[in-house]
């Protein structure tokens, strides 16, 4: 590949990775034609280098926000503190709202009465009993 390839490329992930709009990341990169088309193409071929620049790109700002952050917590506003000191918990996984989704499957129990259900542990629980004694008398 020419270098100047390269350099467009790493120009068009620094650019996309900041605005998320692939054309105009492939025009400003000098792609001459069809900025649409090489926008899209770019940004599945260089799709690993564009979430490490993204990731790095937070990363140092990691600590700029947590400087801020403490700053807020030390704010004259009560509010302010409070809002500061919600998002540390929350970002931490102290929060008091906590969502979680479960998938369940319907079992075949689920419709069964309470009498069923004994008769069917019985039936299991001899069942098992049953099949322990055949594997000991082997």
């Amino acid at each position: 590949m020419k270098k100047a390839d390269i350099e467009k490329e790493q120009k068009f992930v620094e650019l996309f990775a900041v605005t998320g709009n692939a054309t105009a990341s492939a025009k400003k990169s000098g792609y001459d034609n069809n900025h649409s088309q090489m926008g899209y193409y770019l940004k599945g071929k260089l799709r690993k280098e564009i979430e490490e620049y993204r990731a790095d790109v937070l990363f140092d700002y990691s600590g700029n926000a947590i400087t801020k952050l403490k700053q807020l917590m030390e704010s004259e506003s009560d509010s302010v503190k409070l809002n500061a000191c919600k998002l540390i918990l929350d970002i931490t996984g102290y929060s008091a709202d906590q969502n979680i989704n479960l998938k369940t499957s319907k079992s075949e129990y689920d419709d069964m009465s309470d009498e069923q259900l004994a008769e069917k542990i019985v039936a299991l629980s001899l069942q098992n009993s049953f099949l322990k004694k055949k594997l000991l008398d082997s």
